[in-house]
């Protein structure tokens, strides 16, 4: 599987604890980073609904059709219960060196949540292909090309800025971005598609009467178009370019340490501050160092 790398996981992963976003992007020791392997329940779920329609949209692009795939909802159930049993069948604290629900290893129950995805996993798969019939997916032809998971990075005077374009139809001069959720869309999720919008208008040189942009919310299959306004980008890009680094602050990264948070947080065994943490943390430390 794919790092956590997204421009929504790293803005999320501030929000939600500092210490958690400099243990998974910024720590320089790399210690922290044996630990990439682990995720969220959330997170788990999410990323499985994302594999199976990216699978599905290449093979579009390369000839298929969306109803050629009726069993994706499927494939990606079972690719995370595979995930969540292997999880499971590990004592707590103890690394499987590949994909691993965070909670479990953590040691903390995470039934409800795991329960919850089972539900909805096959139904925003199964959503998301009618979203591409809506949308008219179809083959790459003449200068009409899809891509899946198109990855970016630029530099800026702090770090290396990553993200991942769910689906970007380039067709002539028109560029559309889609961006995948399993939840309501918010003014953050609108303002990724701006975010990707504006970096190819400024990467690529693309004019913005040509850039165009839906984030679909595959729970409940609706489609919102987001309009690129460029007008309204330098301060909203300076904003969140700079949202790592708070000033006039003395800690920057301090944990915001809550069991809600430490319990699916993947770095709970070597954060000192976390509020779940294995009676033999020490030892893990000088293990991995």
């Amino acid at each position: 599987m794919k790092p956590l790398t997204s421009w929504t996981r790293q803005v999320s992963a501030h929000d939600k604890c500092p210490k958690r976003f400099y243990l998974r992007y910024l720590e320089p020791s790399g210690i922290s980073q044996r630990f990439n392997c682990l995720r969220s329940v959330r997170e788990l779920g999410g990323h499985v609904v994302h594999a199976v329609l990216a699978t599905v949209v290449r093979a579009v692009a390369n000839g298929d059709r969306v109803g050629d795939h009726p069993y994706s909802g499927q494939r990606a159930l079972e690719e995370f219960d595979r995930i969540v049993a292997d999880s499971g069948s590990l004592p707590p604290w103890k690394l499987l060196h590949e994909c691993q629900v965070a909670e479990l290893h953590n040691g903390q129950l995470a039934q409800e949540e795991i329960a919850h995805w089972r539900e909805i996993i096959p139904l925003c798969v199964e959503n998301g292909l009618r979203v591409m019939q809506t949308l008219g997916f179809r083959s790459d032809a003449g200068e009409r090309k899809m891509l899946a998971e198109q990855g970016f990075r630029f530099k800026t005077s702090e770090r290396v800025h990553r993200g991942i374009i769910d689906v970007l139809l380039r067709d002539g001069k028109n560029w559309t971005v889609y961006d995948w959720k399993c939840h309501s869309i918010s003014n953050t999720d609108v303002r990724q598609v701006h975010f990707y919008q504006d970096y190819l208008a400024k990467a690529e040189g693309v004019p913005h009467s040509r850039l165009h942009g839906f984030a679909v919310d595959l729970l409940r299959e609706e489609i919102m178009p987001v309009h690129f306004r460029p007008h309204d980008h330098p301060t909203q890009i300076r904003h969140r370019v700079r949202l790592h680094v708070p000033e006039k602050s003395a800690n920057p990264f301090g944990a915001r340490a809550t069991l809600e948070n430490c319990s699916r947080c993947p770095f709970a065994a070597v954060c000192a501050e976390s509020a779940v943490k294995p009676p033999h943390a020490i030892q893990i430390l000088e293990e991995l160092a």
